[in-house]
């Protein structure tokens, strides 16, 4: 059960990432937050739930990138609420 939860919640992720230019409202903020990026080769290897192909990854940095200006976490937060768009990117 728990494996079918992460690959819903992996697939809604992947869906929104879609959308991330028309997801940041001006004056907004987005924090993507990611555990880790392996080679699409080693996709599957290991909790997959965990894992996020580098092709899949770089798409989602070009989204991110249209959808405002990829900052650092402390920059995004210090600029919150802010006229512009602001995206940081995380791993735990």
């Amino acid at each position: 059960m728990a494996a079918l939860i992460r690959r819903t919640l992996k697939f809604l992720v992947e869906r929104v990432s879609a959308s991330l230019p028309q997801t940041v409202p001006d004056g907004g903020s987005l924090i993507l937050c990611y555990h880790n990026v392996v080679q699409d080769a080693e996709v599957g290897l290991g909790d997959s739930s965990l894992h996020l192909a580098a092709q899949k990854f770089e798409r989602q940095l070009v989204l991110a990138a249209t959808a405002g200006d990829v900052v650092s976490l402390p920059e995004l937060l210090a600029n919150h609420g802010r006229p512009g768009r602001r995206v940081a990117v995380t791993f735990d």
